[in-house]
């Protein structure tokens, strides 16, 4: 998840229910875990605990289990960065004025906007789990995409500590978890919202970020972020995909309804587009040329 946003406060929020512990490994006491686990860290290793358990059966839907409760309304975030309003938020230019490298400001972006996903994704399966008529493999390409996320967290963190930086260093703020509320009741809203439009801006914004890397003398970041973009299509095209699945289920033409859901939540999609990535992801250019 590479794209950059205007945002809310993101704060902390215990949820008081009792959870299920790792022990019992099924798909909701995992998502659950994760969404209230601090530690980034931590995220990871569940995320990828989680597709191994899925991938060896040890784990299923449960799809009997109709207890009712859903994720916490923010996900459980370690002490830092502090996240601020983004009006509260220094300014690029102040930041790397007071010693930080443009290496360091841009990683320490994307790492935040990575954690983001991994919760934003298990979110999504947790809301998932109610709906009977989702077949298993959504479930399976979603636990792939919050590892991928998480993969991707601790590459960048792993290249910020190389640099000398570590994540938590640089206050920030996301806009992804107002999305995630605006569209908590909607799966195609949400798909459509994160994965066709955010991370579909991710890749718009691929040549750029890796440009303006290299401009700064750091080849190695710039290789790193070119990998994580390449990456990212196939999480677009996996939104492609369950967008349309979801609009035969329910009976929608999905380039009118994607339409309508941009209009609805984001207004209009800037530009340039990455048509040749899009393509790659199976994103038809009438879907978005116009909008």
């Amino acid at each position: 998840m590479l794209s950059l946003a205007r945002s809310f406060l993101v704060r902390t929020k215990v949820n008081t229910r009792p959870i299920h512990t790792e022990n019992e490994r099924t798909l909701k006491s995992y998502g659950l875990k994760i969404l209230t686990t601090p530690d980034p860290i931590e995220k990871v290793r569940l995320s990828n605990l989680a597709l191994s358990d899925w991938k060896n059966k040890k784990i299923t839907l449960n799809r009997s289990d109709h207890d009712p409760i859903l994720p916490p309304l923010f996900p459980s975030r370690p002490p830092k960065p502090i996240c601020v309003e983004p009006q509260n938020l220094p300014s690029q230019k102040t930041v790397l004025d007071s010693g930080v490298s443009v290496s360091v400001y841009m990683l320490h972006n994307l790492a935040h906007i990575e954690l983001n996903a991994v919760d934003l994704a298990w979110d999504t399966l947790l809301r998932a789990h109610s709906h009977n008529d989702i077949p298993n493999e959504f479930f399976s390409d979603w636990i792939e995409v919050a590892c991928d996320e998480g993969r991707h967290f601790s590459m960048i963190s792993e290249q910020l500590q190389r640099l000398g930086a570590a994540y938590g260093d640089i206050m920030a703020h996301s806009n992804l978890w107002r999305i995630a509320t605006d569209t908590a009741h909607d799966l195609k809203e949400r798909i459509c919202i994160i994965q066709l439009v955010q991370e579909a801006r991710g890749l718009d914004s691929w040549h750029r970020l890796v440009s303006k890397l290299k401009g700064a003398g750091d080849k190695e970041s710039a290789q790193l972020v070119d990998q994580i973009c390449f990456e990212e299509i196939e999480h677009v095209a996996k939104g492609v995909v369950w967008f349309k699945k979801l609009c035969e289920l329910s009976g929608d033409d999905p380039e009118i309804l994607f339409k309508s859901i941009v209009k609805k939540h984001v207004k209009h999609l800037p530009k340039p587009f990455n048509d040749v990535a899009r393509a790659q992801a199976g994103f038809e250019k009438s879907w978005y040329t116009n909008l």
